[in-house]
C-alpha cells in the first residue's frame, strides 16, 4: 500500500442560522493559506514539513484554494522521487464555533487513503482508490 500524496480540496459549508460557513483547503507548510480556516497540511513523521507539487496534467487539478502536498518536495508527477510503499500519514486542524455544521468533504489521493475525521474513520482505505490508480471521491 502506497499513500505517499496526498491533496485534498476541503469544504464545509453551514447549515446554521446565522449562515456562518468556514472554507478549508489543502495547502503546504510554510505557504499561504489561500484564504483557508484550516492549518497546512503537516506531515505525520519525521519532520512536518510538506511541499506543494505541480499535478503537470497528469493528476486532477486539486481546486479551488487547494494544492497537492507531499512530505518530500522531489515526488509527484513532475519529480525525480518515487516514495517507497509505506503508510504515510498527513493531518489538518481548525476550528469551529458552533456544533450545528453540515457540508463535504472531497478527497483526491494518488494511490489510495483513508479519511479520519475527529479520530471516526469516514472513508477506510481501499474504498478510495488502489495501489494502482488514483482516484477522488
Amino acid at each position: 500500500m502506497k499513500t505517499s500524496t496526498f491533496g485534498a480540496v476541503l469544504a464545509l459549508v453551514t447549515a446554521f442560522a446565522s449562515a456562518d460557513s468556514i472554507q478549508l483547503g489543502s495547502y503546504q507548510t510554510g505557504g499561504s493559506n489561500l484564504g483557508n480556516g484550516n492549518t497546512a497540511v503537516a506531515f505525520v513523521g519525521g519532520s512536518t514539513t510538506t511541499f506543494a507539487l505541480n499535478p503537470d496534467g497528469v493528476w486532477a487539478s486539486a481546486g479551488a484554494n487547494s494544492f497537492w502536498v507531499s512530505n518530500n518536495a522531489g515526488s509527484g508527477p513532475e519529480g525525480s522521487v518515487v516514495e517507497p510503499n509505506a503508510v504515510y500519514s498527513y493531518t489538518t486542524t481548525f476550528t469551529i464555533l458552533f456544533s450545528n455544521y453540515t457540508g463535504s468533504i472531497s478527497i483526491l489521493a494518488d494511490d489510495t487513503t483513508d479519511v479520519i475525521f475527529n479520530g471516526h474513520m469516514l472513508d477506510p482505505e481501499g474504498n478510495l482508490g488502489s495501489d494502482a490508480h488514483c482516484a477522488t471521491s
